[in-house]
């Protein structure tokens, strides 16, 4: 059975039990999609991953886009079969969806396509309603134009990150010159379209790159102070959570450690890197970030009655020929790190 949607333009909307409105069919491609009645100003895109033959019923025309058909007024077809249909719904407020998403959630690709694609057969294989896409996406020693390429595909949610910002803004960093010159115009132009945060789920998840107070730099859960990263302490991680207003799930990137963190109730998660498992910087400290495998990393989410279900994973690929592309790159110590997790000492 189709369970209950999330609230659309205000609306709690039980297709079934015909709780707030009542439904239309589609017809779009030759296929038949479940349609919503929607209050006038909003707008809807469709999508489906499965073919629906259901009964619908509607009383008038929805605003959807030209590309799709509402079929008669209170039409009524008999159903093939019974099955839960995730539906995600783009509309002028944001992303809604109906209940049991499971998101999968990347972040830090560094345009290692090669990790990339490991993790995306990975995530292939779960079948996910959504990916989220954390930033920092081409700038590295790697292939730069073929991950922009299949991060551009994805139809993710994506946000900027760091590197995304200095890449627009002229840094001099190595990755970001290792990446300008082998962008495309429509790499750019998707860049520049990024936004820095996104709001999911009528508000539930909140996405960023960094932190949701301290922008994309601000390392979200980590103290580095000692050199190394440890989990923060919770005041200072509580403090850091402002920004995300009343989300229940905060996700997170930058620091390509993997962690589940709660904070007053706030689940913050950080899938670790898919295509950089260690790096150092100066900033705020001189410092080392070291996952401590080459694995590329991604993880699943998904909401249950007892709270969010969140399932870290560590995808082995081609850890050599990824290494080959940094040491060509003129970058031994990234090859170090793709290969063992870790910086050389």
């Amino acid at each position: 059975m189709v369970e209950a949607f999330w609230p659309v333009g205000g609306l709690v909307l039980d297709p079934f039990a015909g709780l707030g409105s009542s439904l239309v069919a589609v017809e779009h491609l030759g296929r038949d999609w479940l349609g919503m009645e929607l209050e006038p100003a909003h707008m809807v895109t469709l999508t489906c991953r499965e073919t629906w033959h259901g009964t619908a019923r509607g009383r008038r025309k929805c605003p959807l886009s030209s590309s799709h058909r509402l079929a008669r007024s209170n039409r009524e077809a008999s159903l093939a079969r019974t099955r839960t249909v995730p539906v995600a719904w783009t509309v002028a407020t944001g992303l809604e969806y109906a209940g049991g998403m499971r998101i999968a959630v990347i972040a830090d690709v560094h345009g290692n396509s090669l990790a990339l694609e490991a993790v995306l057969r990975d995530i292939a294989h779960e079948n996910p309603d959504l990916i989220v896409n954390l930033g920092d996406l081409v700038s590295g020693p790697f292939d730069p134009a073929r991950s922009a390429d299949i991060q551009m595909s994805l139809s993710a949610v994506t946000v900027a990150g760091n590197h995304e910002r200095q890449l627009l803004t002229g840094g001099a960093g190595a990755s970001d010159a290792y990446a300008r010159p082998r962008l495309s115009e429509d790499h750019w132009k998707w860049l520049r379209s990024l936004p820095g945060t996104a709001r999911l789920l009528d508000g539930r998840v909140f996405a960023c790159h960094g932190s949701p107070a301290g922008g994309d730099l601000e390392y979200f859960l980590e103290d580095v102070s000692t050199g190394h990263a440890r989990l923060d302490r919770p005041d200072a991680i509580r403090r850091r959570v402002v920004g995300a207003g009343d989300a229940q799930l905060v996700l997170c990137g930058h620091t390509h450690i993997p962690r589940v963190v709660v904070s007053d109730g706030v689940v913050i998660v950080n899938p670790g890197s898919v295509g950089m498992p260690a790096y150092d910087d100066d900033r705020p400290v001189a410092h080392v970030m070291e996952a401590g495998c080459p694995h590329a990393r991604y993880a699943l989410v998904a909401p249950s009655s007892s709270g969010w279900r969140v399932d870290l994973r560590a995808v082995p690929y081609d850890f050599e020929a990824a290494a080959r592309q940094a040491e060509q790159a003129g970058r031994p110590e990234i090859a170090f790190g793709v290969r063992t997790g870790r910086m050389p000492c």
